[in-house]
């Protein structure tokens, strides 16, 4: 029977309340706690393990050298999140541009694993020169520098005027290196036009920009 088998117990998560350890074998093992990952941890025993109660994952050491620290993610808890970031329009914010430009940013670093980015947006247009003039508000999603999906909003008219507000919104799962990463929400339209989230001044309860990003383990 292989070491891991060896293993009986369950590990009970409570995020942000309390974790609790059972093991039938725990005078065995020894257990390491903290609050990052467990990199910094040497001189563990191989057959060691290392809990994070802020998410309620785990590591063993597998290392085959005695003192040695090679971590690996186990006993994964019964939910796969592990944090999160988030940023939002947060003043009134107008842009003319034909080509993207960045609306918003998000840096996270995380484990091997995968990104779950969440991005909801609902920009007004306008005024528009000449009358009626339809055209569409373009957003996309860019993971370390490279655009993974993209949305319209429109056709928006505004004969002379700043145009009601439309709505859209883009949802992507990706696998993700251990490491940094940066997330941006980017926007364009037609050249000449001009782009409006007001979420205070006039735009407010109707115009915005959020975008949310999860580190999960599945």
């Amino acid at each position: 029977m292989s070491l891991l088998e060896k293993i009986r117990g369950w590990l009970e998560v409570e995020r942000g309340i309390t974790t609790r350890l059972w093991f039938g074998i725990r005078d065995y093992f020894r257990i390491h706690a903290g609050n990052g990952d467990p990199n910094g941890v040497v001189n563990a025993p191989t057959g060691s393990f290392y809990g994070r109660h802020d998410v309620g994952q785990m590591w063993v050491n597998t290392s085959p050298n005695p003192g040695g620290s090679t971590w690996e993610r186990c006993c994964p808890s019964p939910s796969s999140f592990v944090k999160s970031a988030f940023d939002e329009v947060q003043v009134d914010t107008q842009v003319a541009s034909g080509v993207f430009v960045d609306l918003l940013t998000v840096n996270i670093s995380t484990g091997a694993g995968f990104l779950l980015i969440d991005t909801s947006f609902s920009p007004a247009l306008g005024p528009t020169p000449g009358g009626v003039f339809a055209a569409n508000v373009y957003f996309r999603i860019l993971l370390d520098g490279v655009a993974e999906r993209g949305a319209a909003v429109g056709p928006f008219t505004a004969p002379g005027t700043i145009s009601e507000p439309q709505a859209g919104a883009i949802t992507l799962r990706r696998p993700v290196a251990p490491g940094p990463h940066t997330v941006k929400l980017q926007w364009r339209t037609t050249v000449g036009l001009t782009m409006f989230i007001r979420p205070v001044g006039a735009g407010v309860d109707k115009e915005h920009a959020s975008l949310l990003v999860e580190e999960v383990l599945a």
